[in-house]
């Protein structure tokens, strides 16, 4: 296995387990934009805490999120819908505030 394929099976493993850490809390992550700028994010997916959207909405948000080194999630701050890449992350810190 090549360097490029270890890191990239890491990032999914990575993604899946980011992915079931926010469908049950909050995290604080902090990655880099494309821009390079660092962004702090308070993102989360669990269903209590998610909007209620259409079916229109949601396909067309299901279309957008087609890539493994994606993951989208609910921005509490933003009060909408983000995304950041897998390998962007600096730091992913559980919120210990209440939601």
């Amino acid at each position: 296995m090549s360097v490029l394929q270890v890191e990239r099976e890491k990032e999914k493993v990575l993604r899946e387990e980011l992915i079931s850490e926010l469908k049950e809390k909050v995290l604080k992550i902090t990655f880099t934009k494309l821009n390079g700028d660092v962004r702090e994010m308070f993102a989360t997916l669990r269903v209590d805490l998610l909007p209620i959207v259409t079916l229109d909405e949601f396909e067309i948000k299901r279309k957008k999120a087609q890539s493994d080194e994606v993951i989208n999630v609910w921005d509490l701050k933003k009060d909408n819908w983000r995304c950041f890449r897998v390998d962007s992350i600096l730091y992913v810190d559980p919120v210990d505030q209440e939601y």
